[in-house]
């Protein structure tokens, strides 16, 4: 059976869709990013370089790079939840979070 997408193509694209739809998020739905959030999209653009770089190079183990990178960002997601959750201060205590900026229809 042929496969319609490469494995390494479709991680390349599941990884660049989470940071993606977070830009999107925020330009369409007027959400302003904390440091937090931005540092969290890295790992996903690592991901996704590796996961391309397995077109190239020793398929498995890009692949198990980009899982590592993307593992990161959860990581990051865990640190993230704590921080707005009160749980522990932030790393980056200088970056305050930014008030929110949702449109006036969606506040009540």
């Amino acid at each position: 059976m042929r496969r319609l997408l490469p494995t390494p193509l479709a991680v390349a694209a599941l990884a660049a869709a989470a940071p993606l739809l977070a830009m999107a998020t925020e330009r369409w739905g007027g959400l302003n990013p904390c440091l937090l959030c931005l540092w969290q999209r890295w790992p996903y653009w690592l991901g996704a370089a590796l996961a391309l770089l397995g077109l190239l190079l020793p398929r498995r183990l890009m692949l198990a790079l980009a899982g590592l990178a993307i593992l990161g960002s959860a990581a990051a997601a865990a640190v993230h939840v704590g921080v707005e959750a009160k749980w522990w201060p932030s790393p980056c205590p200088a970056a305050p979070r930014p008030p929110p900026a949702a449109p006036a229809a969606w506040r009540s």
